[in-house]
Parts: structure tokens; C-alpha cells; sequence
């Protein structure tokens, strides 16, 4: 038979492990939140635009580019271009999720699609 003690001991340590497999929880479900927020998209679509541009791989950026004026925008940068003021979600264009960023201070168009579970990947590119 079980003291008074041991069962004190014994609720103490079920209510630690409830208390730690909800924050494990909570902390989990905040992750995944901040991963598909509008924010953490909106930086994944610069630093991908950005790693695009410092690359200058031109076959890349003429499959990306939507039409020749955005190819010819894409050629005439410099592997020092950023793409800056990336906005958030713009809506969908072809089923594909927009958003705008600044190329050499011109609006470009941007639609992604996923490529993993939390992470997306450039799939146009269109000067407006």
C-alpha cells in the first residue's frame, strides 16, 4: 500500500511530465506556425531571390523569367544585386502564391511553390 507521501511524489511527477510534453507541444505547433507565416515566406522569397542574383547563372534566370523584358532586367544585374521591400502575400497568380520584391528599384512579380514541407522555391519571375 502506497503512503501519503509516494502519492504525492508520484502526482508531482505526472503533472512535471504533463507540463513538459505541453510546452514540447506548444513550442512545436509555434514552429510550425512561424514556418508557414507570411513573414518567414516573404524572407525565404528574398534570400532565394537574392541567392539567384549572386549566382548570375543566366540559363536559370531565363527559365525563371516570364518574358525577355524581365530576362533582360535579370542579365543586367550584378552578382551584388539584392532584391529588397519584399512584400507579403499578394495572392495567387496560376495557382502559385505572389509576392513583389524590388530589383534595381523596378517591381518584380515572384510566384513560389512549395519544394518541402516548410520550405519554397522560385518559380517565376516577372518585371511589372
Amino acid at each position: 500500500m502506497m503512503t501519503n507521501k509516494t502519492n504525492k511524489i508520484i502526482i508531482g511527477a505526472i503533472s512535471i511530465l504533463l507540463i513538459l510534453c505541453f510546452a514540447v507541444k506548444v513550442t512545436l505547433w509555434g514552429r510550425e506556425v512561424y514556418l508557414n507565416s507570411d513573414d518567414h515566406i516573404s524572407n525565404v522569397v528574398t534570400k532565394k531571390m537574392n541567392n539567384i542574383l549572386s549566382k548570375h547563372d543566366l540559363s536559370e534566370m531565363k527559365q525563371l523569367a516570364s518574358d525577355a523584358k524581365t530576362y533582360k532586367l535579370l542579365k543586367q544585374t550584378s552578382k551584388s544585386t539584392k532584391a529588397e521591400n519584399t512584400s507579403d502575400y499578394q495572392g495567387k497568380v496560376d495557382n502559385m502564391p505572389s509576392y513583389t520584391t524590388e530589383i534595381d528599384e523596378k517591381n518584380v512579380n515572384i510566384q513560389i511553390a512549395h519544394t518541402g514541407k516548410y520550405d519554397w522555391g522560385i518559380r517565376r519571375i516577372e518585371e511589372q
